[in-house]
């Protein structure tokens, strides 16, 4: 998923970034618990994705799925800033870029761009290298949403990766286990009307789990 094949839009219309530290914190203890079983057990399902890629186009729009794509991407960005410089780095570092034909030598795309009003704030303290070692420190209040929990999100990420006993351990054993073991299921369709469609019938119509 996060390999050269794909580079991911999020449509301006998109809904807000809406996952907060009690959904994150979730995923990463499921993430650690399924690392930690039997090697032949060691599976973990991140979930559906539902992407539209136009014919010639060289982005996908996330229709469904945004907030585990900006999720773990935040959760790449925090194991890049806070592993040694070497192969694991760098290995960390290329989920987050993408080689794109027709740029400068050594240049990288990134491998999510939101809308335009977020793509500054996200680059500056998330995908950029070193982004999320950077404090923010304006004025909370004048946050969006979304931005306001990529920044929570991002913090405890990174306070529960260096405060955890042997913590340098449990960063290289999660990265391995995101990269060579987690699984997705991807659907991808054309048109991206049709995909919009395809998503407001299935939200329609499904009934939520009850007690």
């Amino acid at each position: 998923l996060f390999s050269d094949r794909y580079r991911f839009r999020l449509p301006y219309f998109q809904r807000a970034y809406s996952w907060t530290i009690e959904q994150v914190t979730r995923l990463l203890a499921d993430l650690i618990e399924a690392g930690r079983k039997p090697q032949e057990r060691r599976r973990y399902f991140l979930g559906c994705l539902l992407l539209a890629r136009p014919q010639g186009d060289s982005l996908v729009a996330v229709i469904d799925g945004h907030q585990r794509v900006v999720t773990v991407s935040i959760l790449f960005a925090v194991l890049r800033d806070l592993a040694e410089a070497g192969p694991e780095r760098q290995r960390l570092a290329a989920l987050l870029t993408a080689d794109q034909p027709g740029l400068p030598d050594n240049a990288r795309a990134l491998r999510l761009v939101p809308h335009a009003g977020l793509a500054p704030f996200l680059e500056h303290y998330v995908q950029a290298d070193g982004a999320t070692r950077i404090e923010f420190d304006g004025d909370e209040a004048e946050l969006s949403e979304t931005e306001a929990n990529v920044i929570a999100n991002r913090d405890y990420l990174r306070r529960a990766l260096t405060g955890a006993e042997n913590a340098a351990e449990l960063r290289r054993d999660l990265a391995r286990f995101l990269i060579e073991q987690c699984r997705v299921e991807v659907l991808e369709v054309e048109d991206e009307l049709e995909a919009w469609s395809m998503l407001e019938v299935e939200e329609q119509t499904r009934l939520d789990f009850n007690a």
